[in-house]
This record gives structure tokens, sequence and C-alpha cells, in this order.
């Protein structure tokens, strides 16, 4: 006779498992699949709390201080938005509804951990299947990126849109690191790679393309580790690759124009002139952030205002120290600086351990693992991505993209620390 915490714990598996599956292949796809997926997460978390489940043996309390890098990374931001509205006097529960998404972090990967190792390759093919369903949605809404949205798509903003279109397709590449694949398994994730870029590309985000020289350089070093060929012949080698392959993507005539575009823009804005145009209005909104820190360093001027309702934004655009088109923009166009702005030193700070305390976890958790955890290398991948991604447009400022990030990190952190007990103790 199966006792109801086992009945429990196979349900929620159960659930767990269609998550893995489903939710990398709808997260660009629908905005209510994206938050349903994340809530249920939460909820098989809490489940598993309020049971006792005890995955991998631990207690909550056991795996919150297994864990308290991370609890602290992802509180910070509810910390400095609580002291910031404090202060200013403005506090409402609606300023709370991104931070408490990331402050559920813990208890999303708590929930994972009722999963075994081997099932978390179920995630691969979400990942082809979301990246395969974002470029033929895509392609279908926009004739194959001739008709470019202005600023939404399908309830996405553009530019987060297609740098988590990129992201979807760097992390199947990089799921080609799962041990005991099959050839065919292989080159779908090469295909759902392909896919990502020409989203990306098609939509002429060449913010998100930064991030692709870091990642090709990291997979060059995997890739070398993993034939134990890591010498300075073959690291040069690579750089020499990746001079080629960026020659080769800068000569895309898409990706030429855009290219060429930002170069003439920041030449302009250097002459004190194009202020107002893509390049100078968010040189112009990294410059207001730094000059409203210098006003307001601890505070910051409040969460949820645009740039318009701030009077010393107003004030600026009087003395001329920036343009009236500043007055038009929502945000900075950049994370750190957002919370710089909105909610001062603690909120930047707060922003920054978002990014760091993952990446350094997995940088560990991959060196210590000689390369047996190809999730560690999925969340470095995904952490590194973000901050890039986030340098111009907003990626921790929406309840879509934080669902994702909170989701991806908590897969590969819960994934490193089942992987880990089963090597101990099964």
């Amino acid at each position: 006779m199966i006792g109801f915490t086992e009945r429990s714990e196979r349900f929620a598996s159960f659930l767990l498992s269609a998550i893995l599956l489903f939710f990398p292949a709808t997260l660009l796809i629908s905005r209510d699949a994206n938050n349903g997926f994340f809530y249920l997460a939460v909820f098989l978390g809490l489940a598993a709390i309020v049971l006792r489940l005890n995955p991998c043996k631990l207690t909550f309390g056991a795996f919150a201080k297994k864990t308290y890098g991370f609890i602290i990374a992802f509180a910070a931001l509810t910390v400095a938005v609580l002291i910031s509205q404090t202060v200013i006097q403005d506090v409402r529960l609606r300023y709370f509804e991104l931070p408490m998404r990331l402050m559920a972090f813990p208890i999303v990967v708590y929930a994972f951990l009722l999963l075994p190792a081997s099932q978390f390759k179920l995630v691969r093919f979400g990942l082809i299947a979301g990246a395969l369903l974002n470029l033929v949605v895509f392609c279908a809404m926009t004739d194959f990126g001739a008709i470019r949205q202005n600023y939404t798509f399908r309830g996405f903003p553009v530019i987060p849109f297609a740098d988590c279109a990129l992201l979807v397709g760097m992390l199947s590449l990089t799921a080609l690191f799962i041990p005991g694949q099959k050839r065919i398994v292989n080159v779908f994730l090469i295909l759902a790679f392909f896919a990502g870029l020409y989203v990306s590309v098609a939509y002429q985000t060449r913010g998100g393309w930064v991030a692709l020289l870091p990642y090709f350089l990291l997979m060059g070093y995997w890739t070398c580790r993993r034939y134990n060929k890591v010498n300075i012949k073959t690291l040069t080698g690579i750089v020499v690759m990746m001079i080629l392959a960026g020659s080769a993507f800068l000569s895309v005539p898409i990706v030429k124009d855009r290219v060429d575009l930002a170069r003439a823009e920041i030449a302009l804005y250097s002459g004190g002139k194009g202020k107002d145009t893509s390049v100078g209005l968010r040189l112009q909104m990294y410059e207001t952030a730094f000059l409203m820190a210098k006003e307001k360093p601890f505070f910051g001027v409040g969460v949820k205002k645009r740039l318009e309702d701030v009077p010393e934004i107003n004030r600026m655009v009087e003395e001329k120290v920036i343009t009236k088109g500043m007055l038009n923009m929502a945000h900075m166009h950049n994370d750190p600086l957002q919370y710089l702005f909105s909610t001062g030193v603690l909120g930047f700070l707060a922003t920054l351990l978002l990014y760091l305390v993952p990446f350094f976890y997995f940088f560990k958790a991959d060196k210590q693992s000689h390369g047996n955890n190809p999730f560690a290398r999925l969340g470095i991948v995904t952490a590194l991505s973000y901050f890039i991604f986030g340098m111009t447009d907003l990626m921790l400022y929406r309840d879509t993209t934080v669902n994702i990030y909170t989701m991806l990190l908590a897969i590969a952190v819960a994934f490193t620390i089942r992987q880990h007990y089963e090597e101990q103790h099964l």
C-alpha cells in the first residue's frame, strides 16, 4: 500500500517533469504558460516543505543552510526595494511583485530536487521545441522578419523576446555536453541554436549579439577540456576561429547595417549631436542614472516610475542637461542602472549579486565536476547572457523574463545538488 507521502512525491515528480519539458518549450510562446509553470513550480516547492517530503534527505532548513548564498542574492533586491520605498513613504504591494518572484528561487530549487538527476535530460527536448516553436511563430507573424513589431511581440517586449530566443538557442547548443545522447538529438540541438540566432538577427537586436563572443569562447574552452587539449596552441586556435566567425557574422548585410548605424550614432553623440537616436538616448539614460545617483545615492527615486514622472528628470530637461526625448522613455534600458536609479546603491549591488553569485557557483561546480555537470554550464550561460542582455534593456524588470531567469537557474542548481547527492548515496 503506497502511503500519502509517497503518492504526493510521485505526483509532484510527474508535474515537475512536465515543467522541465514544457516550460522551455513555451516560455516565449505564451505569457500565461510562462507564468503558469512558474507558479506551479513555486506551489510544488511549498507543498514539499509543508508535507516534509525532504528531497535528497534535506529538510528545508538544512537546504537553506546549504544554499544561503543564493537565498541572500535572490532576496537582496526585495530588501532594497522595501528600504527605498519605506524612506520615500510609498510602500505598495505591486512594487514587490518582481523582487518576490526572485525571492521564491530557493523554493523552486527545493521542488526540483524531488526529481532524479537522470530526469533533468528532458530539458534538452524542451529547449529544442522552444527554439523551433519560437522560430515558427516569429516567421509566421513577421513574414520571416520583414514586418518588425515596434514594441511588443505576443505580449513580450521585442528586445527581451529576441534576446531570450537567442538564449534558448545558446542553451540548446550547450546541451550538447549532456552525455549519452543520440546523434539525431545533437543535430536538433544544433538546429535549435541556429533557430534562436535567426530570430535575434532578424529582429536586429544588436545588444544581444555581444553575448555571442564570450559564449563561443566558453564553448571552445569546454570542448578543449572535454578532449583534454587545453593548451596555448588550442586556445590560440579557438581565438583565430572566433575572429574568422565574427568577421563572417559581421559581414551579414543586416548585421553590418546595424553595426554601422551604431557606429555612426556613437560618432554623432561624441560630437554633441544625435542625442535622440537609439544609441544617443541610451547613452543619455546611462549618464542620467549616474547623475541621479549623485543626488539620491542611497534610496533612489522609487520603483515603477516613468522618467517623465520624476521631478529631477524634468529639471534636467529644463536645464538642457538631457533632451526632451528622454521624457518618452519608460526606463533606463539597463538593469543595474535602472535599480541604481530607482532604489539607489543597495538596489544596484543587489542586481549585481543576481549575476555574480550564480556565475561563480556554477563556475566552481563545473570545475569540481571535471566537466561531468552539463547543467553547471547551462547556468553559466544563463547568468552571463542575462548580464549582457541587461546592459541594453531590462531583463529583471518584467515578470516573464524574471520567471525565465529564476526557473532556468533553479533547474541548474537543483541538478547540481541532486547529482552530488546521488554520487554520495546511490
